[in-house]
């Protein structure tokens, strides 16, 4: 899968930003403070192929909603090949999670894939009480998967990861969860340093995930990734670039729409 350059480049855009989603499973702390998003919350993106334009992508925070008596915002990522591409290849993806408004753990994930002549189709319902999820391929019924107390997917993730406190040379270990399976990230926290988008200039910690097994770069041995994340109390992630054996793929942010404030309490009475 993914040997299509601009399949790979969607794919790295979102489980990129995946890598840096920790864990709020110790709960021996409270702490109160605003969020850095909030509904109507968008991010917008350009992402090229080296100095080629091949398309866009958003990720923003639709509304809210109650996933079995749970209420939680509802986030979508949407990417789509740009015309020039859409002739050699055409790509229309959207991914959807629906993450808890209190602890922003994931509740449900869907994911649709239109990328060529591949589609798929998969839903994932996080059911806690039970320690599994349950995925839905096509709308076949696949199993169920073991999970720990509190999991992010893929796309929740993004969000989570930007309510965290930032150092320079720092390195997390983290737990995520993709489709069928539980697995740790390592993740490392560089320098601060100014880059400029197409956004504007902004102050960011640069961020690479280094997978140890598994995963999209599993085929890849010298792939690498980093993201920059604003050095700010937003923490937007302006930039991504991956580097692969056929070049250099980057999204880049060129619009935000700021969300309404929205506060979050994490921990224990």
């Amino acid at each position: 899968m993914l040997k299509n350059p601009f399949i790979y480049l969607m794919s790295a855009f979102v489980v990129g930003l995946l890598a840096v989603a920790p864990s709020f499973a110790n709960d021996s702390l409270t702490i109160t403070h605003r969020l850095p998003f909030g509904l109507g919350e968008s991010l917008e993106y350009h992402v090229r192929y080296g100095f080629i334009p091949a398309g866009k992508a958003r990720i923003a925070i639709l509304d809210t909603v109650r996933v079995r008596g749970q209420l939680c915002y509802h986030g979508v990522s949407q990417a789509r090949s740009a015309k020039g591409f859409d002739p050699i290849f055409r790509v229309r993806d959207k991914i959807e999670t629906w993450f808890d408004y209190d602890s922003l753990y994931t509740h449900r994930y869907h994911k649709k894939q239109r990328e060529g002549r591949y589609h798929d189709e998969k839903l994932v319902e996080y059911l806690y009480d039970e320690r599994i999820a349950r995925l839905t391929d096509d709308g076949e019924f696949k199993g169920d998967y073991p999970i720990p107390e509190q999991i992010q997917d893929v796309l929740s993730a993004v969000f989570l990861v930007r309510t965290l406190t930032f150092a320079e040379d720092t390195t997390l270990v983290v737990p995520v969860h993709d489709i069928k399976k539980t697995y740790g990230l390592r993740v490392v926290i560089g320098k601060k340093k100014m880059i400029k988008t197409r956004a504007g200039k902004f102050e960011c910690y640069v961020v690479e995930p280094r997978l140890e097994s598994g995963g999209i770069f599993k085929k890849d041995k010298s792939a690498r990734i980093w993201i920059w994340f604003t050095a700010d109390d937003r923490k937007l992630p302006v930039l991504m670039q991956s580097k692969v054996f056929f070049g250099r793929i980057t999204a880049e942010l060129e619009k935000y729409t700021p969300g309404e404030p929205a506060y979050l309490t994490i921990g224990s009475d």
